[in-house]
């Protein structure tokens, strides 16, 4: 069985942000935490990319 570890993780945006983060979840029927987390996730792929080690041909994983 997997066991998912999550944490919040609150902050704060201006309102204008908020209301785009609200319509795009809206329109993609995808809750805005998803919407952040991809966000985060790509920032961090293309700015500090050492912190996703690459896979040694394993395409299984231990999840």
């Amino acid at each position: 069985m997997r066991i998912i570890q999550n944490s919040n993780l609150a902050f704060r945006c201006p309102d204008n942000l908020k209301k785009k983060l609200e319509a795009y979840a809206e329109e993609t029927d995808v809750h805005v935490s998803a919407i952040v987390r991809t966000a985060c996730i790509a920032l961090l792929k293309q700015e500090a990319p050492h912190l996703f080690p690459k896979l040694s041909g394993d395409t299984q994983g231990s999840h």
